[in-house]
């Protein structure tokens, strides 16, 4: 998580989203959510990660 003023930028381990605390298993995608100061959120069509 990444908080602050004017982030245009981020870059993230996607290995980590192969870790779980549940014995489910993980999903094959991920969506990324945005959320604003007023805590309105923006949220990204899934990425598949056979597709990254």
């Amino acid at each position: 998580t990444r908080i602050g003023h004017a982030i245009t930028t981020a870059t993230l381990d996607l290995d980590d989203l192969k870790k779980s605390w549940t014995p489910i298993t993980p999903s094959p995608w991920f969506r990324v959510v945005i959320i604003d100061q007023a805590g309105k959120r923006a949220w990204s069509n899934p990425v598949w990660l056979d597709e990254v």
